[in-house]
């Protein structure tokens, strides 16, 4: 008796030790967000470059809130824009895509990066203005 008792314990204890997994030192993988500020436009007309600060006064956005760029790091992105509606008031629209480190594909639009680095990220893509389309280059800034 005293042997098949030694026996189970040696077994619960084997049992015990395989059974049971390592995971309290497990972490869940973070989620991390990026945001960043649109700073400047900028786009050629007339054989001529012209870089305005975004909401710029008389543009199309003025005195509406500067647009923002979430990139996640689950490869989605956020797209936050301020715009005027038909009554000239701002509005925001919300727009969720996906991004790379060379596209950021928003609004059946891809962004391309043209550089990024730790403060400043710049994106050139088509815009359509008063039914004509151009290549515009947006500068943003780290938040």
């Amino acid at each position: 008796m005293k042997k098949l008792l030694t026996f189970a314990v040696a077994a619960l204890i084997g049992f015990g030790v395989v059974s049971c997994s390592d995971d309290d030192d497990a972490t869940p993988s973070e989620v991390t967000m990026v945001v960043w500020k649109a700073e400047t436009v900028s786009y050629t007309f007339g054989g001529q470059t012209h870089t305005y600060p975004y909401n710029v006064d008389g543009g199309p956005f003025a005195g509406c809130d500067v647009d923002l760029l979430t990139l996640i790091s689950d490869n989605s992105a956020v797209l936050e824009e301020h715009l005027k509606n038909a009554d000239d008031d701002c509005e925001t629209i919300l727009s969720v895509g996906t991004w790379t480190d060379s596209v950021i594909h928003v609004k059946d639009v891809d962004r391309q990066v043209v550089s990024k680095d730790d403060n400043e990220m710049v994106l050139t893509y088509p815009l359509t203005f008063y039914g004509s389309t151009m290549p515009i280059t947006v500068a943003y800034s780290k938040q």
